[in-house]
């Protein structure tokens, strides 16, 4: 009677690439910079549960036992565009999207967790009002946050559980 054993065992196979390059024309003295960022992810997770029964003055939930598996890729990256005004002053507008893979939740039987993706736009200015005394930065941002993981508390068989889940969409924005 009582929480009977829950055991689960998780594994996970990634692969990952990543590559950046700057392009600076001549025609304009090299004050221009362009940017482009790429990164590939793949990744195989897998799960699989093995639940004892588990008896409570209510019912007998029986015994349980699943194997799943998920393939995650995602394609992401990012675009700068930086223009040098003077020595002392330069502007950026920048595109950027992220990704973090889904998974299994192992303490939750059967509870997969969908891969989060986000959007970043940023637009800013780094200055050097008095060189090497006064330096002044600021920028406006945006994320936008699809299937946004979290972490949640659920009850399960009358226990308080921790688990990721996902939240759907989020979004942010400030100042700095």
């Amino acid at each position: 009677s009582g929480a009977g054993r829950q055991y689960y065992k998780t594994i996970t196979e990634a692969l990952g690439a990543f590559g950046q390059t700057t392009w600076r024309p001549a025609a304009l003295e090299q004050r221009l910079a362009l940017t482009l960022a790429l990164r590939y992810t793949e990744e195989d997770k897998d799960i699989f549960y093995d639940y004892s029964s588990v008896t409570t003055p209510f019912a007998t939930v029986p015994a349980r036992s699943l194997k799943r598996d998920k393939k995650f890729h995602n394609l992401s990256g990012n675009l700068t565009v930086a223009y040098q005004f003077t020595d002392d002053l330069n502007a950026f507008v920048r595109y950027a999207t992220g990704y973090r893979s889904g998974g299994f939740n192992g303490e939750i039987y059967n509870n997969p967790v969908d891969e989060e993706t986000i959007e970043q736009w940023e637009l800013g200015v780094k200055s050097d009002i008095v060189p090497g005394t006064l330096r002044v930065n600021a920028s406006v941002f945006t994320y936008e946050f699809k299937d946004m993981q979290v972490g949640m508390m659920r009850l399960v068989n009358g226990q308080p559980t921790s688990y990721t889940g996902n939240a759907g969409l989020a979004d942010r924005w400030g100042t700095e």
